[in-house]
């Protein structure tokens, strides 16, 4: 069926902001606004076995499934496509994996991110004039709790993502709880994390009784590039943190680097992937480790090119097929400028004490010369 889609029947994905509850089908799509309860009514929630019985009927719902419409209607791929590889080989119905959002708390201020994945941001959102909305503020006293172990019988897998999930220990006590239930050892365990920070020897200890634990780490640039994107990040920090994780993680993980492109990043993609080629491209087991990328949302995020940008980039890119493609995925427009991102980073520069036009400069020079400004 062309629009089965594996975790609407599969997958719960739980959200916890400033004490309100979220419950939807995947981190993608759009939420559900519930009590606090248990799993199992969680799972239960007549929206989602309402969105079950549709999409077995072979129908994505434009509301929930908007993002992946979106991404598949412009022909890239999308998490429902990607996770048919996942999912393929697993038999049985019911909750098999779990994505669980521990609040927006983060230590980082991201370009491409805002208040809602990061408490960082709100006071610079507040000093360039953006709304913040009440949602967004992290409550100190929230304790994420699983009690029903029932309902968990056949998870197989569980993610972890922020905010940065390694900030604090409420990721760990879902770990004890799993290990209590003699759930853990059939997990594969995942993170979103951005690098800055080591976990506890308990957490080792943990990770060590799971199936597989698997860590992607968020890196989309190098250098003081990297520092400007990560905002509060120290590149020789990250560096050292990847090692560390090198030698120190038990023998049953793989490590995976994810990559948001956007109008930051886009000029200076061949010089991670050769980054990663040289310093980070197995572990110490020498399993390969996969470079994952994919569009960024948010101010900086690419909505067209020039059609000159365009065919520099894909003179850039022509031996790096993992990039390319994206490439087909931007509008060309004649004598296009991004007006919106350079004034969001402007803003960004006053407030920061950055200058992007030095930072970036093979970008400056790129859309200097090749494009006009369409003020």
């Amino acid at each position: 069926m062309d629009n089965h889609c594996y975790d609407i029947h599969h997958n719960l994905a739980l959200e916890y902001m400033n004490g309100n509850m979220y419950i939807a089908p995947c981190c993608h799509a759009a939420s559900i606004k519930v009590e606090e309860s248990t799993i199992t009514e969680y799972w239960n929630n007549p929206k989602l076995i309402q969105l079950r019985q549709e999409n077995s009927s072979g129908k994505l719902s434009e509301h929930y499934c908007h993002l992946c419409i979106k991404h598949e209607h412009t022909g890239t791929k999308s998490r429902r496509q990607k996770q048919v590889e996942f999912y393929q080989s697993w038999n049985g119905s019911g909750l098999r994996t779990l994505e669980i959002k521990l609040g927006n708390l983060c230590n980082l201020k991201c370009t491409i991110c805002n208040p809602e994945f990061s408490t960082a941001w709100i006071a610079d959102a507040k000093a360039i004039g953006r709304s913040v909305e009440q949602y967004v503020y992290y409550d100190k006293k929230f304790k994420f709790e699983i009690t029903d172990s029932q309902a968990l019988q056949n998870l197989e897998m569980v993610h972890f993502y922020g905010g940065e999930p390694l900030i604090d220990d409420k990721h760990v006590k879902v770990l004890e709880f799993l290990d209590q239930c003699d759930i853990l050892k059939n997990c594969r365990i995942t993170y979103n994390t951005n690098a800055t920070q080591r976990v506890t020897d308990q957490t080792l200890e943990l990770w060590a009784k799971a199936k597989l634990v698997e860590i992607y780490f968020s890196i989309d640039d190098i250098g003081d590039r990297f520092e400007y994107e990560r905002f509060l990040a120290k590149w020789d920090q990250v560096q050292d943190n990847l090692k560390w994780y090198q030698q120190t993680m038990p023998n049953n993980h793989l490590f995976y680097i994810t990559c948001a492109i956007s109008y930051l990043n886009i000029c200076y993609l061949p010089e991670l992937i050769e980054w990663k080629r040289t310093n980070f491209d197995t572990n110490r087991l020498g399993d390969f480790i996969k470079m994952d990328f994919q569009l960024a949302n948010g101010s900086c995020a690419i909505k067209a090119v020039s059609p000159e940008l365009k065919q520099c980039l894909a003179q850039e890119f022509a031996e790096y097929p993992e990039i390319l493609s994206f490439l087909t995925s931007f509008d060309v427009v004649d004598n296009y400028y991004p007006v919106e991102v350079i004034e969001f980073i402007q803003q960004l520069d006053k407030l920061r004490n950055t200058d992007w036009r030095t930072t970036f400069s093979k970008l400056y020079t790129q859309l200097a010369t090749s494009t006009v400004r369409n003020k």
